[in-house]
């Protein structure tokens, strides 16, 4: 339907949840480019075979937060494409 979009998802899969990214994000630099959040900063992880699910987090206030942007109200650019990888257990 023309002007419908999905809210973030708390769960995606494969154990990626808004809570276990939430705790990685914040408690150190997880990205493994040069990469340094500016406030507003939208984050989205999505299944690569499901677009419309998704997680989303906004940089706001010195750490990530669960948040979202109404793409009908914000024209959102692609700065970077990447993958999550665990790198260790937590």
């Amino acid at each position: 339907m023309e002007g419908l979009y999905e809210l973030p998802a708390a769960d995606i899969g494969k154990g990626l949840t808004d809570d276990w990214v939430l705790l990685n994000l914040n408690d150190r630099n997880c990205f493994d480019v040069d990469y340094t959040p500016q406030e507003g900063d939208n984050l989205v992880i999505q299944d690569a075979h499901k677009e419309w699910i998704y997680l989303s987090f906004i940089f706001q206030n010195g750490g990530w937060a669960r948040g979202h942007y109404n793409p009908f109200d914000i024209i959102q650019t692609l700065s970077m494409n990447g993958e999550v990888k665990q790198i260790g257990s937590y």
